[in-house]
């Protein structure tokens, strides 16, 4: 379960809807497919935090903005805080 809470911000959830995280959009780096689990990496202040999702990789993808590209089969990255290419 994915909330917008506005245009900046969603709300994860795990399938059963408990544990709901709330983040900026901004502040997510990257998530991660980790079997029946979405790993997610954000910005907390000057912390770099991480969490595992009960969710599928697939329900994540679908409610992310388009900032968010698929690098890999398993993973996102948020094109904001990508700074080269190569």
């Amino acid at each position: 379960m994915y909330t917008f809470l506005d245009r900046e911000h969603i709300a994860f959830a795990s399938y059963n809807g408990k544990d709901p995280l709330g983040l900026s959009i901004q502040d997510i780096f990257w998530v991660q497919a980790q079997g029946n689990y979405v790993k997610c990496c954000w910005a907390e202040g000057e912390e770099v935090c991480t969490t595992l999702l009960r969710n599928t990789f697939t329900a994540v993808r679908k409610q992310l903005p388009d900032s968010f590209t698929r690098t890999h089969r398993y993973f996102m990255v948020n094109l904001h805080h990508l700074r080269n290419l190569t």
